[in-house]
């Protein structure tokens, strides 16, 4: 199980911390398709430019 019952979090914060950090990233790096969704100006997948 991945989250386990949370014992991990606890007495790893690496853990804690490097999702963070990752999650922070992810949203940092995707921030404008992530606008264009909210807006839903994002193009669907699959579908063509045009």
């Amino acid at each position: 199980y991945v989250f386990g019952d949370g014992l991990a979090w606890y007495e790893d914060n690496w853990i804690l911390l490097s999702m963070t950090v990752m999650s922070g990233l992810l949203v940092w790096r995707h921030y404008e398709n992530i606008n264009r969704l909210l807006k839903g100006t994002e193009s669907r997948l699959g579908q063509k430019k045009g």
